[in-house]
């Protein structure tokens, strides 16, 4: 089971309703053919809001209820959209190349061992010209500052959170270097506004971003 099952059952859109803002922004970049492949699909903002414009989105993620209920929506509004049980160490796409990949509030919850995966996995997903939409947060982010004050540290860069678990977060600059053989579209990097997860207490996060391209063959 996964831990966000219970967590997707009882809050309708814990992590909110609107699609990421870099998303928003850089969706009519999206030119390649093939379907979207968001990694970590969760209740759908982002797989719903592209699917809504007419793309082909597959939606993966690990917990049953995300599956459950994007699939739900999908049917019920006849969208382009199918939606996967699977984590991206597992995940086959057989053989489909994919047009643009979503990779939103992921890196973070991965060791470095599993971001060197999934380096080589987006990069054997994305077909020629085809886009990456990333986002992280970096070692400026509280939680890190207060983790590692505490003697949580699991890494350079890492740190065991509350639960237990390894949380990476990414030196400034990071990110545009993370994805080699990729072309940076976009890269940004600063503090976001504050929000909240379901009826938690409200989070302010350092993020950095950017939008890379799978070079042309």
């Amino acid at each position: 089971m996964s831990e966000f099952d219970e967590i997707y059952r009882t809050t309708g859109s814990f992590f909110g309703e609107e699609p990421e803002p870099l998303l928003e922004r850089f969706a009519e970049r999206i030119e390649v053919p093939g379907p979207v492949l968001d990694l970590g699909a969760g209740q759908g903002r982002n797989a719903l809001f592209l699917a809504r414009k007419g793309f082909r989105v597959d939606g993966i993620d690990p917990s049953d209820e995300a599956v459950s209920q994007l699939s739900r929506v999908a049917e019920d509004e006849d969208l382009p959209l199918r939606a996967v049980k699977a984590g991206f160490e597992t995940f086959d796409p057989a053989g489909i190349a994919y047009g643009a990949i979503l990779a939103f509030g992921l890196l973070q919850v991965l060791t470095r061992d599993s971001i060197a995966l999934l380096d080589r996995k987006i990069k054997g997903w994305l077909r020629p010209g085809g886009l990456l939409f990333v986002t992280a947060f970096t070692v400026d982010d509280p939680a890190f500052v207060r983790l590692s004050a505490a003697g949580r540290r699991a890494g350079r860069t890492s740190v065991e959170s509350d639960q237990g678990e390894t949380r990476t977060f990414l030196e400034p600059g990071e990110l545009e270097h993370l994805f080699s053989g990729l072309k940076r579209i976009h890269f940004w990097e600063g503090m976001g506004p504050d929000h909240r997860h379901g009826d938690g207490p409200l989070q302010h996060h350092a993020l950095t971003e950017a939008v890379f391209a799978l070079h042309e063959e």
